[in-house]
């Protein structure tokens, strides 16, 4: 049998960062009873931006900034826009009725 080597966590970068290094690689933050992970053990930086984002938006309820699109991809009003700009040309194209549209 082979023993499986851990990682040493590191430390954290000052004792006011908010975050700590869980065993899976990443910075963590317990929130609400949940753990919420916010970027990888290389870049403490990135994942304090991440997680003041996150507390801006969800703990003092500020709205987020408004991005073109997310990390993840698209919002919805985005997506709902691209289609009826691409369906709208379409009619203009006469490859669709009008009524289609409605």
């Amino acid at each position: 049998m082979i023993a499986k080597l851990k990682k040493k966590k590191p430390p954290k970068p000052s004792k006011s960062f908010p975050l700590y290094a869980h065993s899976c690689g990443q910075w963590c933050k317990t929130f609400k009873g949940e753990k919420l992970y916010f970027g990888t053990w290389d870049d403490p930086q990135g994942a304090l931006a991440e997680w003041k984002e996150y507390e801006a938006s969800h703990v003092l309820g500020m709205q987020p900034k408004k991005t073109s699109g997310t990390k993840e991809g698209v919002t919805l009003r985005e997506l709902v826009e691209q289609f009826l700009d691409s369906k709208q040309g379409k009619v203009k194209r006469g490859d669709m009725g009008s009524r289609m549209l409605k």
